[in-house]
């Protein structure tokens, strides 16, 4: 086992920051990706106030300006794991895992998360899952 990883998303930035502690729960390691939107301010404030014990993230998102979240990372935000998980394996396999690498690690694991809420909501309702190419292109996690 490598560490536990987590992802920092900020409201007002298109980018995010992974940070991964070992398994001590000592910082490890910080990437951050392309940010578009990220003002000096706030990449100064998550750089000198980043938790550099895994103890502390939740004392630090209390204080955290709004607009931050942490979740942890799943290991595996592979398109087999997708594909999988799915389903409903229909439509070009290949048009789906292109529209899957165009996704943020943030949307991956939302994706990946809110399709046992689909699947039920489905059921109830009596209509079939969307191919899993509309899924990702549309973002039914977000609706």
């Amino acid at each position: 086992m490598k560490g536990i990883k987590y992802l920092l998303t900020i409201a007002e930035c298109d980018g995010e920051v992974v940070i991964e502690y070992n398994l001590k729960g000592f910082l490890k390691s910080v990437e951050i990706t392309v940010a578009k939107h990220m003002n000096f301010d706030t990449f100064e404030y998550v750089w000198t106030h980043l938790p550099l014990n895994r103890a502390k993230i939740d004392e630090w998102l209390k204080k955290a300006p709004e607009g931050f979240q942490m979740h942890e990372m799943s290991e595996d935000l592979s398109f087999e794991r997708f594909w999988k998980e799915y389903g409903n394996k229909v439509g070009k396999k290949t048009m789906t895992e292109n529209a899957w690498k165009k996704l943020s690690q943030a949307d991956k694991m939302a994706a990946l998360l809110f399709i046992p809420k689909l699947r039920t909501r489905k059921k109830l309702d009596g209509t079939q899952m969307p191919y899993p190419s509309t899924y990702l292109n549309q973002k039914y996690w977000e609706v």
